[in-house]
C-alpha cells in the first residue's frame, strides 16, 4: 500500500502530462493540479476541471503564479472572480479583476493594488490598467522617482506626462521631494539611483516638448 505512485507524479514530466490527459475523476484531477512535480503537469490538470469550485480553489491557493492564472483564465463565475480579485494575491487579483463584469469593482481592485503594494512592478501593472489618469500618472511618478525595480522605474519614466516630475529626475531633486509625495512603494530613493535614470528623463522630457 502507498508503494506505487500515480503516473502522474513521475518525474518525466511528458509521461505526466499524457497520463495528466487521460484521467477522467476531477477529484484526482485537481490533488494533480495542486500537487504535481511540475508546472507543465499542474497547467495540463487546470485544463481538464470542470469544477469553478476547484478552479477558484487552485487560483487562490496553487504554489505557481502561472498555474494560479490558467486557473483564473478558465473561470467565468463573477462571485468567484469577485472573491478571488480582493482576496488572493496581487497577480490573481489583477488576473481576476480583468475578467470581471463589474467594472466599478475591478477599478476598486486596481486602485487598491496601485496604492498599496509594497512591489513597484505590481502597482505599476496595476496602475496600467486604472481608467482615472490622474491616479496612474500619480502612481508612475512615485515609481519613477522612488521604485526599487530599475527596470520598471525606466519604464515609469517613458509613461510620465508631468514635466514637473521629470525636471525633478533630471535635476536630481526628486529624492529630496519624496517625502512631499504619498509614497507607498516601500524603500528611500537614492542619488546613485536618480543619476541612472536622469538620461530616460531627459529623452521623455524631450519627447514631450516636441509634441506640444
Amino acid at each position: 500500500m502507498g508503494l506505487f505512485k500515480p503516473v502522474w507524479q513521475n518525474t518525466n514530466e511528458i509521461k505526466a502530462v499524457k497520463a495528466v490527459e487521460k484521467m477522467t475523476d476531477q477529484a484526482e484531477i485537481a490533488n494533480a493540479a495542486k500537487n504535481a512535480t511540475g508546472i507543465l503537469v499542474r497547467s495540463a490538470a487546470v485544463k481538464k476541471i470542470t469544477s469553478q469550485a476547484m478552479l477558484a480553489d487552485i487560483a487562490k491557493n496553487a504554489e505557481y503564479c502561472d498555474v494560479c492564472i490558467k486557473a483564473i483564465q478558465r473561470l467565468t463565475d463573477q462571485t468567484l472572480l469577485t472573491d478571488i480579485a480582493k482576496n488572493a494575491d496581487f497577480y490573481s487579483r489583477l488576473e481576476a479583476a480583468k475578467k470581471l463584469t463589474d467594472q466599478s469593482v475591478a477599478q476598486k481592485v486596481y486602485s487598491d493594488l496601485a496604492n498599496n503594494e509594497e512591489n513597484c512592478e505590481c502597482r505599476f501593472l496595476a496602475a496600467l490598467e486604472l481608467t482615472d489618469k490622474a491616479i496612474t500618472q500619480k502612481v508612475f511618478a512615485e515609481i519613477a522617482i522612488n521604485g526599487s525595480n530599475w527596470r520598471i522605474r525606466e519604464t515609469a519614466i517613458n509613461k510620465l506626462t508631468d514635466k514637473s516630475v521629470l525636471s525633478e529626475i533630471i535635476n536630481g531633486s526628486a529624492e529630496k521631494n519624496v517625502s512631499k509625495r504619498e509614497n507607498k512603494a516601500g524603500g528611500s530613493a537614492t542619488a546613485t539611483s536618480a543619476i541612472d535614470h536622469r538620461e530616460t528623463a531627459r529623452q521623455r522630457l524631450a519627447e514631450l516638448e516636441k509634441n506640444n
